[in-house]
């Protein structure tokens, strides 16, 4: 794999990006990212979430009920919600023009 993605390297020509190479690294830059995002809201919003049901425990007119399965569809959804948004990003950096970011 190392050795196709310096022989593309030396075959294209200067100035050009090599489709392979970027898409390589756009993929796991954006996976990175992607990951350390989703980690991050997920714990985030877990911990505020069972800070407000301690807090409400002992009103037993507000009963909030977190369940493991709970948990488990809350982090699938953050990861979703965040791959949604990678992929939204790398598509709109594949299409911008180089001349319009660097024009002003």
């Amino acid at each position: 794999m190392q050795q196709q993605v310096a022989n593309a390297a030396a075959a294209a020509p200067m100035g050009r990006p090599i489709p392979m190479v970027t898409k390589l690294a756009y993929r796991n830059l954006f996976h990175d990212r992607m990951s350390l995002v989703a980690l991050i809201g997920y714990v985030l919003g877990i911990a505020l979430s069972l800070v407000v049901i301690w807090a409400s425990r002992g009103d037993p007119s507000l009963l909030i009920i977190m369940t493991p399965n709970l948990a488990m569809l809350l982090f699938v959804l953050t990861v979703g919600m965040c791959v949604f948004a990678a992929v939204c990003a790398i598509f709109k950096v594949i299409r911008i023009d180089p001349a319009v970011v660097f024009s002003r």
